[in-house]
């Protein structure tokens, strides 16, 4: 975002619409197609800290879904910004960037980005993926005891989203200013972490459960 001489208040919602309704699914490992609609939408809040301030542009950069072998994806609609642009982070992935012109203040800000997706089954050959075990990522007693609950009661890819659903809510995300990556037991432990402590521990997780 660029402006100057105010405090940014951010909110946003994520909806995922399916255009179709399955039922009964006993195996989402026999998913070979998904058409959804990715809805994306929030408000921006422009708090002036002082009497004096100027606002001529304000940025919001957002991700947007990605378009790989598997997966197709198209910007059907954006509400809101003055005007808006695509372009990539420093990893390669697609991102959106809205534009407001000389933005209000005080005021609610709202944004709306619709993006239609398509997954789908191209048959590509299957390769395996081998994670070395190492200091950051050998899990101890307690984090394979939450690994086997966690996966209890699951089969195939199915564990795989359970433990991905644990991470996620016994990490809180914390980009804190380190200078070293934490491993699976710091992350575990302490219950906060970046990318790179999710990573380790979901890793440490799926080792205990056979994937590796």
């Amino acid at each position: 975002m660029r402006v100057e001489g105010v405090l940014v208040l951010f909110v946003l919602w994520n909806i995922f619409l399916p255009l179709c309704l399955a039922e009964g699914l006993e195996n989402s490992e026999r998913v070979s197609y998904l058409h959804a609609e990715v809805v994306r939408t929030g408000y921006v809040v422009l708090k002036p800290k002082t009497d004096i301030y100027l606002v001529k542009e304000l940025w919001v950069t957002l991700s947007i879904p990605q378009n790989t072998t598997r997966q197709q994806s198209n910007i059907k609609l954006v509400d809101g910004p003055d005007e808006y642009n695509i372009t990539k982070d420093e990893w390669g992935n697609d991102m959106i960037n809205l534009v407001w012109k000389n933005p209000k203040v005080n005021q609610e800000i709202r944004y709306t980005l619709v993006s239609d997706v398509e997954v789908f089954d191209k048959s590509l050959p299957r390769t395996s993926v081998s994670f070395i075990t190492t200091e950051k990522t050998r899990a101890n007693k307690e984090i394979a005891e939450k690994a086997i609950d966690a996966a209890s009661g699951f089969s195939g890819i199915e564990k795989i989203f359970q433990v991905a659903d644990f991470v996620h809510r016994w990490l809180r995300y914390d980009d804190y200013d380190k200078k070293i990556t934490e491993g699976a037991q710091w992350a575990f432990q302490n219950s906060i972490g970046a990318c790179d402590e999710f990573s380790n521990l979901m890793i440490a997780m799926l080792s205990v459960l056979g994937f590796n």
